[in-house]
């Protein structure tokens, strides 16, 4: 009983945040993600495609792999194999099947397909990524630089690979925390949008 206390209390704390910005946005602009997701989303899925149902698996295997490029899908694919414990394949695979129906009722045809799927992906990744690190840890190459150290330069790595691919291929320099210092216009541009839906 003490361990599902400690874990509801955890949950308020990290929900906390998300709470804090959706009552800005409301109050700020009048609209929410899950008013946004209804009106923006829905609207113009419907408005365009003639469907909420988004059932594209070409499209949603490049977003899942483009969303994670290129660390987090080599160290998915490690923690995929590198867990053997059937309870904690439980919790992961308890966490990815609402991710999968997720993908089905996104009706964006973009990189948030696998964006909204970051809560189940990422912890899984992140027993890779373990996993990885310590492997190169016993390397005599790697092995005097640490854990730390090795985990933030595969992380810097990433960012800079991540960036320049972007960068290289749609001439946007557009890095991971790009996205939060949009999401204010983004939300305008959704409601501007939404008011010119058939």
């Amino acid at each position: 009983m003490a361990r599902v206390k400690w874990t509801l209390l955890w949950v308020v704390i990290l929900s906390i945040p998300t709470i804090i910005w959706q009552l800005y946005s409301t109050f700020t602009y009048g609209e929410n993600y899950l008013t946004h997701y209804i009106k923006a989303g829905l609207g113009y899925s419907i408005g365009h495609y003639k469907t909420i149902f988004y059932a594209d698996l070409a499209d949603i295997s490049k977003a899942l792999a483009l969303a994670h490029f290129p660390l987090a899908t080599i160290a998915l694919i490690t923690g995929f194999f590198t867990i053997t414990d059937r309870k904690q394949n439980l919790i992961f695979y308890s966490l990815l099947i609402p991710a999968l129906i997720a993908y089905f009722l996104w009706p964006f045809r973009d990189l948030r397909i696998g964006v909204v799927t970051y809560y189940a992906t990422m912890p899984l990744a992140g027993v890779g990524l373990e996993y990885i690190i310590k492997s190169l840890g016993q390397k005599p190459l790697f092995s005097m630089l640490g854990h730390k150290i090795l985990w933030i330069t595969l992380i810097a790595l990433h960012i800079v690979v991540s960036t320049m691919y972007v960068y290289s291929a749609l001439g946007t320099f557009s890095p991971p925390w790009k996205i939060y210092l949009h999401s204010p216009g983004s939300l305008q541009a959704g409601l501007q949008n939404n008011s010119t839906l058939p």
